[in-house]
C-alpha cells in the first residue's frame, strides 16, 4: 500500500511542476502585443474621434478596447471593452461622445477579447523585411497596395495573393497589414459615395498571414514535439519505478538512477520551453489547446501554399516543403521517444530479474 501511494504522489508532483511551468509559458505565448492611439480632437468637425483601425470585429460584432493598467494586486496590464452606446462607427473613423485620455488599442497581433492580458508594443517599433499570403474564402477581389513603397503585390493565383512588405513592423499584425491594402469588389462599380464605397470593400472578408511567423511558428515545432518526448520518457520513468517497487535493493538502485535522469529530463523540459516562441498571431484566442482554431487556420494557409506552388511559385512550394518536413521531424521524434520509453521499461525489468533469481539460489544452498 505504500508503495502505491508513493508512486501516485510522486506522479502527482510531477505533474504540478509540469502544469505551473507549462502554465507560466503559455501565458507568455497567448499575450498579444498591441500599439495604442488617443482620442483625436478635429477642429474642422469638432468631433471627438478614433481611427477606424481601433476598430475590431469578430463573431460576436464590433468592439473597441481601452487598457487597464495592472495593479499592486494584479500587476497585468488588461483589456476593458468600451460600451458601444458612447461611440458611433463610420467607414473612416469612430466617433465618440466625448474625448478619454485612457489609450485605445489601434493593433494587435491577435484577435481580442473583453479582459485578455496585453503586452505594449516596445518602442521604437522594430520593422523588418516579410512576405505575405492573402486569402480570400469568399470572392476575389480587385487587390492593390496602397502604399507600393512598402508592400508591393508579387503575384496571384485563383483567389490567394502572394505580396512583400519592405521595412514593415514587427511582430506581425493582421489588421495593420490590412491598412496597407485596398480591396475593393471584382464587378462593382464606385457610387459616387466615398462612404459607402468604403463600405462596400470592409464587408470582403479576407485573411492575410506573414510568411515569417508561419515558418517561425513550424520551425518551433520540432522543439515543441522535444518537450512531449521528454514528457513522454519521464512518464515511462515513472511507469518503471512504480514496476521496480518490488525489486528489493536492485530495485531501489533502479529506482534512485530513474529519479535523477527524470530530474534531468525535467530541466530539460524547462529549458526548452524557454528557447520556444510561438507567434501570437497564428494562436487560438480562448486556449492553446483549440484544435477547431488550428485545423481552420493552418488548413487555410496550406491551401494557400498548395494554390501557390501550383502556379509555379517557387517560393511558396519552399515554404510548404519545409513545413512538411518540420511535421514529419516532430511525428518521428514522438515515434522515436515512444519506443525507447517501452525499451527503458523492458530493459530496467529484465535488470531486475537477475537479482530475484540469485536471490533463490542463495536460499537453496542454505
Amino acid at each position: 500500500m505504500k508503495r502505491i501511494v508513493a508512486c501516485i504522489f510522486a506522479l502527482i508532483f510531477w505533474a504540478v511542476l509540469l502544469c505551473t511551468a507549462l502554465s507560466v509559458q503559455i501565458k507568455e505565448w497567448m499575450t498579444p502585443l498591441v500599439s495604442t492611439t488617443s482620442v483625436f480632437f478635429s477642429r474642422d468637425t469638432s468631433e471627438n474621434t478614433l481611427p477606424f483601425s481601433a476598430l475590431f470585429t469578430d463573431e460576436t460584432g464590433q468592439h473597441i478596447y481601452q487598457l487597464a493598467e495592472g495593479t499592486d494586486v494584479n500587476p497585468d496590464t488588461t483589456l476593458r471593452e468600451y460600451p458601444s452606446e458612447y461611440y458611433t462607427v463610420y467607414p473612416d473613423r469612430i466617433v465618440m461622445e466625448w474625448g478619454d485620455s485612457t489609450p485605445f488599442v489601434q493593433y494587435a497581433t491577435r484577435p481580442l477579447k473583453p479582459e485578455d492580458t496585453v503586452k505594449k508594443w516596445e518602442m521604437p517599433i522594430k520593422k523588418g523585411d516579410d512576405t505575405w499570403l492573402i486569402s480570400f474564402p469568399d470572392e476575389v477581389p480587385v487587390l492593390e497596395s496602397k502604399y507600393p513603397l512598402v508592400v508591393t503585390i508579387e503575384g496571384q493565383a485563383e483567389d490567394v495573393f502572394l505580396a512583400t512588405a519592405t521595412r514593415f513592423e514587427t511582430p506581425f499584425a493582421e489588421t495593420r497589414a490590412k491598412t496597407y491594402l485596398d480591396v475593393t469588389p471584382k464587378d462593382a462599380e464606385e457610387t459616387g459615395d466615398p462612404l459607402l464605397d468604403a463600405l462596400l470593400a470592409q464587408s470582403i472578408e479576407y485573411h492575410v498571414y506573414s510568411v515569417s511567423e508561419i515558418q517561425q511558428f513550424f520551425g518551433e515545432v520540432p522543439w515543441l514535439s522535444m518537450v512531449a518526448s521528454l514528457m513522454i520518457l519521464s512518464v515511462g520513468l515513472w511507469i518503471s519505478s512504480c514496476l521496480l517497487s518490488k525489486g528489493g535493493k536492485r530495485g531501489k538502485r533502479l529506482i534512485a538512477v530513474n529519479a535523477a535522469i527524470a530530474a534531468v529530463l525535467f530541466g530539460g523540459m524547462i529549458l526548452l520551453l524557454n528557447r520556444i516562441d510561438l507567434p501570437s498571431s497564428l494562436l487560438p484566442i480562448q486556449t492553446i489547446l483549440d484544435v477547431d482554431h488550428y485545423a481552420v487556420e493552418f488548413a487555410d494557409i496550406f491551401r494557400t501554399l498548395e494554390t501557390l506552388s501550383q502556379a509555379g511559385n517557387t517560393t511558396a512550394e519552399g515554404i510548404l516543403n519545409t513545413a512538411i518536413g518540420q511535421l514529419r521531424l516532430s511525428l518521428a521524434l514522438l515515434i522515436v521517444a515512444f519506443v525507447l520509453t517501452a525499451a527503458v521499461i523492458l530493459l530496467e525489468w529484465l535488470l531486475r530479474r537477475p537479482g530475484k533469481r540469485k536471490a533463490g539460489k542463495h536460499a537453496a544452498q542454505q
